[in-house]
């Protein structure tokens, strides 16, 4: 942490504080935490000091740690991150580590055949005094990755196989099934992200399958945001145009690259290509660029370098998504949004997040606009419930509980990420204010089951008045804390912290309408 070539903020000092008591310093039990924080709150330097913390305690094979990222862009950026606090680290000489080589490798697509083997052969080399910071894009997913992930070897007897960490980066961005390739290679498990999918944030802290941590950001300077129709493309030119000539800088996105052919509604909205021209046609060739995920990343990445340069006439970007994550460029203060009624929620907050940033200029004020179609609007009531949100606040964890809220949690067990699902045992609707009582009683259990005595069964429970009129949640805690239930459970069938806790969840909600908690009780101790 010293070594770093800044310093953490209080936050950040804080939520590394409480990963490394989950990972580092109580190896007995594996980690999967969910690090949710704003945009820029710093999530990717506590990804790279609690790499380093887990192949130091060797856990997992003990010297490979995994950063999944949704595009090359943020991949390389990363990367470049990454090996800029390595050197840092690398110059001291004064740190105890006993890690003496860090090195910073990249896995995407791009790399096959001989490069990708190399790769593996430096992955899969024995050394007790380096580190392999792993970063990658979906490649990293693939069944024959993930296999040969999941046997690296260890560097030491006391070692297991595999990586010593898995980091899977904007995890909104990833299905269930990817997430849950790759940290089924690794001792311990972070997901990141500023506003996490609906099933993710039902998951955090409260299911037992997924522990919690909230990085709070820095003040940021506060981006307002306006919800316009896009009948009102002439007055939103003629505003950018002031604007620009002030000094502004604009990104513009769209949901499609080019124009399709069709009569109906979605065919005749514009493009990136459309509209790209029609800017063209207004500001001058200079002023425009235009970047989407068919260009080639060298094109791309000039496009970017151009439009970041202060010294550049470029004045606005025209996109996709393909900025939603991985750029940083602090001298833009402007951001429209064309068909806004199309994107999620996640996303619109994650492009939100590509203006205000740290070094923008302080005399330009920032400004989002999203725009939407007049029918789209007058159909579906629920667009611009959502958009409202996106007006109404800047926090991405109060976001991310609007969306949950609104599409519903998906499925908990299962591989669907939003919508509602019943069915279970456990209806996180139904019991969310019961699910931390339930959590605390079965992790409870794991702590001290092999402790009890069989032959005590009948001694196990006991109830007094004290109770009485308690919610359930209250009463399960209370039982808990006054040692009135004792942990009884079958050691061989006991698979894993979070998978006991569930079970736990499942007997005592396996009646939607249980009331009686006794009766639920006593089968836990039968």
């Amino acid at each position: 942490v010293e070594a770093l070539p800044f310093q953490l903020t209080q936050s950040q000092q804080d939520c590394l504080a409480e990963m490394w008591s989950d990972a580092i310093v109580d190896t007995s039990s594996r980690m999967v935490r969910l690090l949710q924080g704003e945009v820029g709150s710093g999530k990717t330097v506590l990804a790279y000091l609690m790499a380093l913390g887990c192949i130091e305690t060797r856990q997992g094979g003990g010297r490979v740690a995994a950063i999944l990222a949704p595009t090359q862009l943020l991949a390389h950026q990363h990367a470049a991150s990454i090996s800029n606090f390595v050197s840092a680290l690398e110059d001291r000489t004064d740190h105890s580590s006993s890690i003496r080589n860090i090195r910073v490798e990249i896995l995407t697509g791009a790399v096959t055949g001989k490069r990708r083997d190399e790769l593996f052969q430096r992955l899969e080399a024995k050394s007790d005094d380096d580190a392999v910071i792993l970063i990658g894009t979906h490649a990293l997913v693939t069944a024959d990755i993930v296999d040969r992930l999941q046997q690296l070897p260890p560097v030491s007897s006391d070692s297991s196989k595999g990586l010593a960490l898995s980091v899977v980066d904007e995890e909104q961005r990833f299905g269930v099934i990817q997430r849950e390739a790759l940290s089924s290679c690794a001792a311990n498990a972070l997901f990141m992200s500023a506003t996490p999918i609906p099933r993710t944030f039902r998951l955090k802290g409260r299911s037992g399958l997924m522990d919690y941590t909230q990085l709070v950001a820095e003040k940021s300077r506060t981006v307002k945001t306006t919800i316009a129709s896009a009948e009102e493309m002439d007055r939103v030119v003629s505003a950018l145009q002031s604007k620009i000539s002030l000094g502004s800088k604009c990104f513009w996105v769209l949901p499609r690259i080019g124009d399709s052919e069709g009569d109906d509604p979605v065919s005749q909205q514009a493009s990136v290509e459309s509209r790209y021209q029609a800017l063209v046609d207004i500001f001058g060739e200079h002023k425009v660029g235009f970047v989407h995920g068919r260009m080639k990343i060298e094109d791309r990445k000039e496009q970017l370098a151009t439009f970041a340069d202060e010294m550049s006439d470029m004045a606005i970007l025209v996109g996709t998504t393909v900025i939603e994550v991985g750029i940083d460029i602090p001298n833009v203060n402007l951001l429209i949004i064309e068909q806004a009624e199309r994107f999620g929620l996640s996303q619109l907050h994650q492009l939100r997040g590509r203006i205000g940033r740290n070094g923008s200029r302080d005399n330009l004020e920032c400004h989002c606009l999203l725009l939407t179609d007049a029918d789209a609007t007058k159909t579906d009531d629920s667009v611009l419930t959502r958009l409202e949100i996106l007006r109404e606040t800047m926090d991405g964890a109060a976001i991310a509980e609007a969306d949950l809220m609104l599409r519903g949690a998906g499925d908990m067990l299962g591989f669907v990420q939003s919508g509602i699902k019943s069915g279970y045992a456990v209806d996180p609707t139904y019991h969310w204010e019961l699910i931390p009582a339930a959590t605390s009683l079965g992790r409870s259990f794991l702590h001290h089951f092999d402790q009890v005595n069989r032959d005590e069964r009948n001694e196990d429970i006991h109830y007094d008045e004290s109770t009485n009129g308690m919610h359930k949640s209250n009463k399960i805690l209370h039982l808990h804390r006054e040692g009135k239930v004792k942990a009884l459970y079958d050691e061989t069938t006991a698979s894993s912290e979070s998978g006991f806790a569930l079970r736990v969840m499942m007997l005592l909600f396996g009646e939607r309408n249980c009331d009686n908690l006794k009766e639920s009780l006593q089968q836990l101790a039968t």
